[in-house]
């Protein structure tokens, strides 16, 4: 695993899903805010400004926008963890740093946000 501390990073992305545990928000997507730090190594594509060398921040944003139009579950949290699932699988960072934030969910208060951290699974084990 790398010891970098290069970090790409994708702030506000709206990603449109049903989410929620009440009737009234299993009939209709809803919009999460997603924000993603994504631990790698940038140095070789530093050095030789090749896109196959970093990851792919706009492929990353159409895969979570994707995993989002096709989930539908209950919890933020079960959303995280397979959306952080994916992402390993798919871009293979050595971290993930996600936010989710569900706005208008709770009376008196702009939402409700997820935090978590997660690093790559080592050989066998699961996310």
């Amino acid at each position: 695993m790398t010891t970098s501390t290069d970090r790409i990073v994708i702030r506000n992305l709206q990603v449109p899903t049903v989410i929620g545990v009440y009737p009234h928000e299993r009939t209709q997507k809803q919009t999460l805010r997603a924000d993603l730090t994504l631990h790698t190594d940038i140095s070789a594509a530093g050095r030789t400004d090749d896109l196959n060398k970093t990851l792919d921040y706009a492929a990353i944003a159409e895969s979570v926008v994707s995993f989002g139009e096709q989930s539908e579950y209950e919890l933020l949290e079960a959303f995280a963890e397979q959306l952080c699932s994916r992402v390993f699988e798919r871009f293979q960072p050595s971290a993930l740093d996600l936010a989710l934030y569900k706005d208008g969910c709770i009376p008196g208060a702009r939402g409700a946000e997820l935090h978590i951290h997660r690093r790559r699974p080592v050989s066998g084990d699961s996310v």
